[in-house]
């Protein structure tokens, strides 16, 4: 609470410092400049899959508690499957049983505390859809570190161009995963950068100065 407090008194004052009567925007001071600190530089950094996650949950708590709230209570929610109007009782519908157990690795709730952690944080979520026995569907939904994930297009100079593959990295090797095989769920980034590499807005990235001041301030 004094971490949060701390930081909204730093953010207020430094507004009101520059909305005073007395401050008017020049060529030196940009009207965006209190957001960074740097009179006239406008210019932002990218937030990274793996910034987000080493710099926000790893690292500062206030993100950690309020992404952790979030996944924790989305994670025990139930969950019901539709067929129409109708909710599935049959335990032993094949998309019922995949929802209740998505992997031999996580349970239920693991794998949506995943699933709603990852998107929180970075704004993508890949889920690998596994086909165990050939001709009985998708057995398996499992979540791959958004982190380990890069995208590939076709034609890398367009983004209209369609996905050529998925590249997984995680140190172990790098796999190719053909875009059927692949279930990415992001929220949406205007910027032309993030397009290419069909990337997902990370929600830290509004408040990346905050967070940043933020670190600072538990640190200091």
């Amino acid at each position: 609470i004094l971490v949060t407090m701390g930081i909204v008194s730093k953010a207020v004052n430094k507004a009101r410092r520059f909305f005073s009567p007395d401050n008017t925007f020049t060529n030196e001071r940009s009207m965006y400049s209190f957001l960074n600190g740097n009179q006239g530089d406008t210019h932002f950094k990218k937030i990274t899959d793996t910034h987000a996650i080493s710099e926000g949950f790893l690292s500062n708590d206030a993100v950690y508690s309020i992404i952790h709230k979030m996944a924790l209570n989305g994670s025990t929610l139930p969950i019901d499957l539709f067929k129409g109007d109708d909710v599935v009782e049959d335990t032993n519908d094949p998309y019922l049983k995949l929802l209740v157990e998505p992997n031999k690795i996580d349970t239920r709730q693991e794998y949506l505390y995943k699933a709603i952690t990852y998107l929180s944080l970075t704004g993508d979520l890949y889920v690998l859809k596994s086909e165990i026995s050939t001709g009985f569907g998708v057995e398996e939904l499992t979540i791959l570190p958004p982190d380990c994930m890069e995208c590939v297009r076709e034609d890398e100079s367009s983004i209209l161009s369609p996905i050529k593959h998925y590249l997984f990295s995680d140190g172990g090797g790098t796999k190719t995963y053909l875009p059927h095989e692949i279930m990415h769920l992001k929220y949406f980034d205007p910027s032309i950068d993030s397009q290419y590499g069909d990337c997902g807005l990370s929600p830290l990235q509004a408040g990346q100065y905050i967070l940043e001041s933020n670190t600072e301030l538990t640190q200091a």
